[in-house]
């Protein structure tokens, strides 16, 4: 399919709607790199290709652009506060990507139809796992690069798509002192003195820590917070991890399950690792995974117990 700048729309499916005026469809562009024409012909003997993935429907085209083309992006994205009322701002810059003369693979899904929009965070899951299958299905050079994304407004409404932004919380803590942050920070300068293979899985636990704030899958995040928890105490076993809090907290092993939801946090595992099924990760879980961590983290860099789990639990629904 040879593409130019006037029919970017033969790149969706029209008839997935009925009032265009308030109708978008979600568009992905990919580089393609090191396939040989005659097996993408194999694949896009069309030059695309329609499917139905979790009730949603999407177009994948194998193009070619017969000229070079320039395309608006959002650069920079971010909140910060007013210095004069503490109220939130949005910053925005806007900047150009140019897509050279090559051949390239779309994928294209409703994003609003006819006024009622498919949540974005659903979109983003549902390209993901889409490109994961193809990546296995033809090889990840197919889809080597995600070179440009955007909602295209059939009326012609231009609407950027910046980072993802997460919901803002309330300032939540646990406000521990500066004492303790430099205890923390002078215990591990001094770890990579003693300790350097501890001191360097202390430093992958974090970096999964880390990651959390820049992914916006509920899934994911739970993987990442309980991936640095085994990490960081050097456990798989949750009988292990169990044993660890009872010397923390000086409980027995069923009050750890009970009082610090340490049952509810393992059968939460299963549910997805085992069973494949999906969460919501409010606040709360997120800051019980953080708390948890840092009490974990504590005890490993033998610091006295600051017991920051059972606090929370203490004074918030959970």
């Amino acid at each position: 399919m040879i593409i130019n700048k006037n029919n970017f729309n033969d790149l969706a499916n029209i008839n997935w709607f009925t009032k265009h005026d308030n109708s978008s469809y979600w568009l992905r562009i990919y580089s393609t790199l090191a396939m040989a024409s005659n097996k993408v012909a194999e694949f896009f003997p069309y030059g695309m290709k329609e499917l139905l993935y979790n009730d949603i429907p999407i177009k994948i085209c194998y193009i070619f652009l017969d000229e070079e083309m320039e395309l608006s992006i959002l650069n920079q994205s971010f909140i910060f506060n007013s210095p004069d009322d503490g109220a939130m701002q949005l910053s925005l810059k806007t900047g150009k990507v140019l897509l050279p003369k090559s051949s390239y693979i779309t994928f294209t899904c409703p994003y609003q139809i006819d006024g009622k929009k498919i949540e974005e965070k659903a979109i983003f899951s549902l390209l993901n796992q889409l490109e994961a299958l193809f990546c296995l299905y033809i090889g990840n050079n197919a889809i080597h690069s995600l070179v440009f994304e955007r909602e295209i407004c059939l009326n012609g409404t231009i609407n950027f798509i910046g980072p993802y932004i997460d919901l803002l919380y309330e300032f939540d803590g646990p406000f521990t002192s500066m004492e303790y942050w430099k205890e923390l920070c002078n215990s591990l300068e001094n770890l990579y003195k003693a300790e350097t293979e501890k001191a360097q899985r202390i430093e992958l636990a974090l970096d999964f820590i880390q990651k959390v704030k820049s992914d916006t899958n509920d899934i994911t995040n739970f993987y990442l917070y309980w991936t640095a928890i085994t990490i960081v105490t050097k456990d798989t076993s949750t009988l292990a991890i169990n044993k660890t809090l009872q010397n923390i907290y000086g409980f027995a092993e069923k009050e750890v399950d009970i009082k610090l939801k340490w049952k509810w946090a393992v059968d939460t595992r299963n549910d997805i690792f085992k069973r494949g099924k999906n969460i919501k990760f409010y606040p709360h879980i997120r800051k019980y995974f953080q708390l948890l961590f840092l009490d974990l983290l504590r005890n490993e860099l033998k610091l006295r117990p600051k017991k920051y789990l059972l606090s929370y639990l203490y004074n918030n629904v959970f």
